[in-house]
């Protein structure tokens, strides 16, 4: 594949130490851009943990709203049929 822009790629050569603090210069940049402050990483673990938390719980209150919507349903339908027969075997004079 050929760069169609006529302009060669720069290069450069890091040593390993150069490598690790620039990656971890860009993790520090990019952590602030999201509004953490990446000085504390005990905080940042337990914001994540927090967020973890409150996601899973989100996610029993919704499954667990599910089935009680799921259960009036079906008890509703069981209530119509049951006046139904009801009505059927003694009807109203």
């Amino acid at each position: 594949m050929s760069d169609t822009s006529g302009v060669e790629p720069r290069t450069a050569h890091l040593s390993s130490e150069e490598l690790e603090q620039a990656v971890e210069q860009g993790v520090v940049n990019a952590l602030i851009r999201l509004g953490l402050d990446a000085s504390k990483p005990m905080d940042l673990q337990r914001d994540f943990q927090f967020l973890r938390d409150l996601r899973k719980s989100t996610e029993s209150v919704k499954g667990k709203a599910i089935v009680t919507i799921v259960g009036i349903l079906v008890a509703g339908g069981v209530a119509v049929a049951w006046l139904g027969i009801k009505a059927m075997v003694h009807p109203p004079h």
